[in-house]
């Protein structure tokens, strides 16, 4: 018998094999993603959530531990998360401003909570089809919720100028009836920047679907269609709310992604990057007529978008950085810190009020301080080397998921360039959803490769309960991977006020090893299938 033969039939031995412990925690897991779902949507319309929603989503957590005799499946980044979480509660005992710091803490706590729901439910190749379906309802929601709850006034596009008077009538009456002002255009730009990568890649999959789920199907070829018809209306779809947005860090951001993912796909595609830098050295030729003053014109323009702003208050949040280098200033503090006490305007009430530095890494590193910012980077990091670990040990499908996985988040990096998702924004979950269903394919990958390479590795044999020594293994890992942070965190600390450049730039390559270290020295044997 082969071993391809050997796994179905252990998968047809499942339902019998599952101990009733784990039926149970199964169970109890879904009932754990409903209500952490249920409590994001009630942050989002109120910017709190029931303490008591909260203190029972604790408690499932912990029933699911004494089932499984762990509280979840272990991953390479566990250290950064806890780290990034401990942070996250210091900074909101530090500073007084509980009020507006709260709502970012939640949602924090609920994407980390998401992120672990899904290392723990992703863990065969059905559910990754359920989670497919998952991502694409998303990127529909949030492009239905920019159109009817965007301001239009921020589009610039004159091209979709009838289409923005239509729907400002249908945002007033979502502004009316949601009692909330309306979304940022770039908000809703940023956080569809995942997804047209991730679109595309399921779309250009090479027939992965149907071979992954409708080989024997006699429908096969009509489901096939509808599903491709489903992937192409939403990738249209998305890439209409970012044009009409009139984001240019979401545009860029997505440009870039697909970009990525088209010359990771097929070399032959390296063409189109001098094709566009041509076309955009074309477009901003046209813009300017030709004339080198009207670009510096164009480049000096005192708007609250143009690159000059940009570059002003980059420059304050580096001071700013400087004189709060290991705490920040706290979650949702940087507008008024940067409006009290580093504005050189002589005219205060006169000068542009910023609610972040327009730079994902400054925020980052503006609200909880250098450490912070090498744990985000080694996040970012973690989750690159988790992939590269994995393209080559799963089937084809979730290949191509993962590569549309990775280039989404590259796309929203190259959005926040620019701009800036600051911690704790609500739409910033769909970073932990990706980054979680990147973790929970490490994690899982045996089981998701369609096959396995002995018996044991086979779902029949999943042992539930964790074991010291590979409880050991884990604090061994969770003690190297702080210990590690704290050495890098207090290098680029210890020099900030000597050049602040430098100190940043110090975290940044930190994070970078931390994050590829972690991955790289994580043994396999410890995680619990």
């Amino acid at each position: 018998m082969t071993t391809i033969q050997r796994h179905t039939e252990n998968q047809k031995m499942m339902p019998s094999a599952i101990p009733l412990s784990n039926r149970r925690s199964d169970l109890i897991l879904w009932v754990t993603g409903f209500l952490t779902t249920g409590l994001y949507l009630f942050l989002m319309v109120n910017d709190s959530v029931p303490l008591v929603g909260m203190a029972i989503l604790a408690l499932l957590w912990l029933i699911m531990w004494v089932l499984n005799g762990r509280l979840s499946l272990s991953t390479p980044i566990d250290p950064l998360i806890l780290a990034f979480l401990s942070l996250v509660i210091i900074s909101l005992l530090i500073y007084s401003s509980q009020e507006t710091a709260l709502p970012s803490v939640y949602a924090i706590i609920l994407g980390i909570a998401v992120l672990y729901f899904l290392v723990n439910f992703i863990k065969s190749l059905e559910r990754v089809r359920l989670a497919i379906f998952a991502l694409i309802f998303l990127a529909i929601g949030i492009s239905l919720l920019g159109l009817v709850g965007m301001d239009w006034s921020a589009s610039r596009l004159s091209a979709f100028a009838g289409l923005g008077a239509r729907f400002s009538s249908i945002s007033a009456i979502f502004q009316q009836y949601v009692g909330r002002d309306l979304i940022n255009a770039n908000t809703i730009g940023g956080a569809l920047t995942f997804h047209p990568p991730l679109l595309l890649a399921l779309l250009w999959d090479r027939g992965a679907y149907q071979r992954a789920f409708l080989r024997k199907n006699p429908h096969a070829q009509r489901r096939i269609t509808l599903y491709k018809l489903l992937l192409i209306f939403t990738l249209l779809l998305v890439m209409l709310t970012i044009l009409v947005s009139s984001s240019t860090g979401s545009i860029l951001g997505a440009g870039v992604g697909l970009l990525f993912l088209l010359i990771w796909k097929d070399h032959r595609f390296l063409w189109l990057v001098p094709v566009l830098i041509l076309l955009a050295l074309g477009l901003l030729y046209s813009q300017i007529n030709g004339s080198l003053s009207e670009f510096f014109t164009l480049l000096l323009k005192k708007q609250h978008d143009s690159i000059i702003s940009r570059l002003d208050v980059w420059r304050d949040t580096v001071y700013i950085i400087r004189d709060f280098p290991l705490t920040g200033v706290g979650l949702g503090n940087f507008g008024s810190v940067l409006k009290d006490f580093y504005n050189s305007n002589l005219f205060p009430q006169t000068a542009t009020y910023y609610f972040h530095p327009h730079n994902t890494l400054l925020s980052v590193a503006v609200d909880l301080g250098i450490p912070a910012l090498v744990l985000y980077v080694a996040l970012l990091s973690g989750t690159f080397a988790m992939v590269l670990k994995t393209m080559k040990r799963v089937r084809s499908l979730v290949k191509y998921l993962l590569m549309g996985l990775l280039s989404g988040l590259l796309a929203h990096q190259v959005f926040g360039l620019t701009d800036a998702y600051v911690l704790g924004k609500k739409l910033g979950l769909i970073m932990w959803i990706f980054i979680g269903l990147v973790a929970a394919i490490y994690v899982n990958k045996h089981p998701l490769a369609g096959f396995s390479t002995s018996s044991e590795d086979s779902p029949a044999h999943i042992k539930p309960k964790m074991g010291w020594q590979n409880l050991g293994l884990w604090a061994k890992q969770l003690l190297i991977g702080i210990g590690l942070w704290v050495v890098i965190s207090l290098i680029a600390v210890t020099i900030v006020n000597f050049n602040t450049y430098l100190s940043l730039v110090l975290a940044l390559v930190g994070g970078v090893f931390l994050g590829v270290y972690l991955v790289k020295n994580t043994s396999m044997k410890r995680f619990d299938r």
